[in-house]
C-alpha cells in the first residue's frame, strides 16, 4: 500500500465518522502524495491529471458555499486551462454544488445500524 493509498483510506475513515476536518487535512495529503509520484514518474510531459474530487465534494458536506469556493478555486488553476478532462470535472462539480445550493441542500448523515 502506497502513502498516497493511506492518506486516502485515512480520509475516507474520517469522513464516514463525520470528521469532516480531518478527513480534508488528509484528502489535501492524498492528493500531494499523488502529484509528487505524478513527477517522479513522468518528468517531462506529466498525465492529465484530476482535481481532489473527494475534497469537492467533502466540503459540500460541510456546506454548499465552501464547496462552490473550492471548485471556483480550482478553475483559476493551470491544470483548468491545460486540460480538458480537469476542466469537465471541475465544471460538472461545480454545477452540482450550485444545483445543490439553489434546492437548499444542507447535509445530514445518515444514522448508523
Amino acid at each position: 500500500m502506497t502513502q498516497y493509498d493511506k492518506y486516502l483510506e485515512l480520509g475516507k475513515s474520517f469522513e464516514a465518522s463525520c470528521d469532516f476536518e480531518n478527513a480534508a487535512l488528509y484528502y489535501i495529503k492524498a492528493d500531494d502524495e499523488l502529484k509528487k509520484v505524478i513527477k517522479a514518474k513522468f518528468k517531462y510531459a506529466p498525465p492529465d491529471p484530476s482535481p481532489n474530487t473527494k475534497l469537492g465534494r467533502l466540503y459540500l458536506k460541510v456546506s454548499t458555499q465552501k464547496a462552490i469556493e473550492f471548485w471556483e478555486l480550482e478553475k483559476k488553476k493551470s491544470e483548468y486551462k491545460k486540460y480538458e478532462s480537469y476542466k469537465r470535472a471541475v465544471d460538472i462539480e461545480l454545477a452540482k454544488a450550485l444545483e445543490k445550493q439553489a434546492k437548499g441542500y444542507v447535509y445530514k448523515p445518515r444514522n448508523k445500524k
